[in-house]
């Protein structure tokens, strides 16, 4: 299962072989306590993890189909 069926199935309800996991989902508390227990200072999170790939997208916010003649009132 790759990150973009992963999503699109959280988002549908359905079965997932894990949950998504984003880089920047990671609380800086969270990494703060795994230093504490023992997760190195310039340890990359990517080698303990494998992130799913984030792709941001502007959404397209005008009206489909686009009207002929906005109407005056």
């Amino acid at each position: 299962m790759n990150g973009k069926t992963r999503f699109t199935s959280i988002l549908n309800l359905k079965a997932v072989d894990r949950p998504p996991l984003f880089e920047d989902g990671v609380r800086e508390e969270v990494i703060r306590k795994w230093r504490s227990e023992g997760l190195g200072k310039k340890e990359k999170l990517d080698s303990k993890f494998i992130f799913d790939q984030r792709i941001e997208i502007e959404p397209n916010l005008e009206p489909i189909p686009a009207p002929s003649r906005w109407p005056m009132s």
